[in-house]
């Protein structure tokens, strides 16, 4: 219920179950705490991006795999989620992925929630909207326009309920084609990658296909989030983007 008010803000709802059992976590774990992230897809990345706006003294990232903007998708300009994050507001480095045949959370919602964040993020390095996190992209790059998919002997394809993965069904082998757009803070640091996946319907790419909402097709999105998250510690660092 991740679209529900009370479920979106620090200490209220669902938002607090979660950071308590965060928090259990880490305590029983010894888990060390400038390290700690959430993900989800679908109404999972909705919710992380509801924890990253709640708790950013709790999460070091968050990871969005199909997921729409802060307060039920609403937030265009990113200040709901920064007034949410009160006084622990920081920017706050995200890992998304946007498949662009996904018909349930489409592209432009995924890109809405990219501008989002890069909103909150411009605000909270300094209190002010002044384009010291800036919409544009510091670097994109593409991989697989260059190759032609070709048919194979017919990957494993689950239907995520009414969401086939297409290049499955197909019988495309390997991994979809896909964008990779880094945005910088105003140090020129990495802060937000937007993974778009050029053929991926509401699924999880790379995943395993006996599992639901996987398309088995990459890119390895899961490596690539781990590799995010490692260069993202909550106190801080400059990678490059």
């Amino acid at each position: 219920n991740w679209f529900l008010p009370q479920n979106e803000t620090r200490d209220s709802g669902e938002a607090a179950a979660i950071a308590g059992i965060t928090r259990q976590v880490i305590a029983d774990q010894q888990i060390d705490p400038d390290r700690v992230y959430v993900e989800g897809i679908s109404a999972g990345a909705d919710m992380a991006v509801n924890m990253g706006a709640a708790y950013p003294d709790l999460y070091a990232a968050i990871g969005v795999d199909a997921g729409c903007a802060y307060s039920d998708c609403g937030d265009s300009s990113g200040q709901l989620a920064y007034r949410a994050m009160g006084a622990y507001a920081r920017p706050m480095p995200v890992f998304a992925v946007q498949g662009t045949a996904d018909v349930l959370n489409n592209y432009a919602m995924g890109a809405a929630m990219v501008q989002q964040w890069l909103g909150t993020d411009d605000v909270a390095d300094d209190g002010v909207a002044n384009g010291s996190v800036s919409r544009l992209p510091a670097t994109t790059t593409n991989y697989g326009f260059d190759q032609t998919p070709k048919p194979g002997s017919g990957d494993p394809c689950i239907q995520a309920r009414n969401f086939p993965c297409i290049g499955g069904v197909v019988g495309f082998q390997g991994t979809y084609p896909y964008t990779v757009q880094r945005y910088a803070d105003a140090h020129g640091c990495d802060l937000v990658d937007s993974w778009t996946v050029h053929g991926l319907a509401h699924a999880y790419p790379g995943g395993d296909p006996a599992a639901a909402f996987t398309d088995p097709l990459g890119p390895d999105v899961t490596s690539a989030a781990y590799q995010f998250f490692l260069a993202h510690p909550r106190s801080g660092g400059c990678p490059q983007p």
